[in-house]
């Protein structure tokens, strides 16, 4: 992966201004896209987890944590949460 941004010794990050271009208010640019990606990415794992999480609950009010469906969505659901743990937003 080629990184775009680079980690400042007081802390935090930057960018090159030749990634990105700013005016009325706005900023766009290759940088501003790739973090667009990231954060697409980031949205959908978080609902993926959701969505996962509430049809475990489903099936647990049915007494169904033992079935192969609810295995799979309990593999589904830790997936979901290993990753978002490594990108630093979600713990479980």
């Amino acid at each position: 992966m080629e990184r775009l941004t680079a980690k400042r010794d007081e802390g935090g990050y930057e960018v090159d201004a030749g990634l990105i271009e700013c005016g009325e208010g706005t900023c766009r640019g290759r940088a501003i896209d790739r973090l667009a990606a990231y954060e697409d990415m980031q949205e959908m794992l978080e609902a993926q987890y959701e969505k996962t999480a509430e049809r475990l609950e489903v099936l647990k009010a049915q007494g169904k944590l033992k079935t192969a469906q609810a295995q799979q969505l309990l593999a589904q659901k830790l997936t979901y949460s290993n990753m978002l743990g490594l990108i630093g937003v979600h713990s479980d």
